[in-house]
């Protein structure tokens, strides 16, 4: 896998739960986080190529909110370092105002120092 990434990842102090909207299933947590995407370490390997509705169910409110939705198109999915997890790309495709700044918001109090 080529590494295009234009916008550095930043890893976080919390690891939230990334749940997939639609069926309200848990499909793993937030690896690392950019503004424009995301990486899921799960139990389970994700296809990718597929577009799911998601929420990023944060740890505590962050300016009044406790999730944050978008929708997602997974890139890539490979066994993580320890091999029992995978990780997964996805890039977002749909991320209100609201919610892109809520991402910012979310790298900025608990993303780690690089």
């Amino acid at each position: 896998m080529d590494e295009q990434r234009r916008i550095p990842r930043r890893r976080l102090a919390v690891y939230p739960e990334v749940v997939e909207i639609g069926s309200g299933e848990t499909i793993g947590r937030l690896g690392d986080l950019t503004a424009t995407g995301l990486m899921v370490v799960s139990d389970e390997a994700i296809e990718t190529g597929v577009v799911l509705d998601l929420s990023i169910r944060l740890p505590e409110p962050l300016a009044g909110v406790t999730s944050i939705d978008f929708e997602a198109r997974s890139l890539w999915s490979k066994a993580g370092a320890n091999a029992r997890v995978h990780e997964t790309g996805f890039e977002f495709t749909r991320l209100s105002d609201g919610d892109r700044r809520n991402v910012s918001r979310l790298i900025m109090s608990y993303g780690l120092s690089r």
